[in-house]
């Protein structure tokens, strides 16, 4: 069942809405965030209830099917796209918040400390080094800066506004 949407995506004609529980109208800042390198667009989220908002984003916008909403409070949610007109949106959330704001501290704690205490120095010296010369000790690096890069563009999805 759709949260507020007819089965066709639409609005209900007539103002008539079959939503499971009402919508509180709020104004949040967001971000929905999609695609494999993550890409971004601000929102702005009109109303809200447990199971889905209604946003606006500054232009018209195509979003694909399957999204993730981040809140400003760093609440996280799976979504799914119910429907859209013209640059408002309304989302359904699949299952329940993914990160909240304790764990995406944990999570702004990771990426500090492997800013500050990663390979990336390591791995610095052993390219300045050439590697020794060792083939597999350069391809055991070039994995582990490559594994280094994907972890931090992972950690960087769930930052911060």
């Amino acid at each position: 069942m759709d949260d507020g949407a007819t089965e066709g995506g639409d609005i209900p004609q007539g103002g008539a809405d079959y939503r499971r529980s009402r919508r509180q109208q709020v104004l949040k800042r967001a971000q929905l965030i999609f695609g494999v390198a993550g890409s971004t667009i601000d929102c702005l989220v009109l109303d809200e209830s447990p199971f889905g908002v209604q946003l606006e984003t500054p232009v018209m916008t195509q979003v694909p099917e399957h999204l993730r909403i981040r809140f400003a409070s760093g609440a996280v949610y799976d979504a799914v796209l119910s429907w859209s007109a013209g640059n408002k949106l309304g989302l359904k959330y699949i299952g329940t918040q993914i990160f909240d704001e304790t764990t995406l501290r944990q999570r702004k704690a990771v990426r500090l400390a492997l800013r500050t205490h990663a390979l990336h120095v390591p791995l610095q010296m052993l390219r300045d080094q050439e590697f020794f010369k060792d083939d597999d000790l350069r391809e055991a690096a070039e994995a582990a800066d490559k594994a280094l890069a994907r972890l931090s563009a992972l950690l960087e999805l769930s930052g911060d506004l």
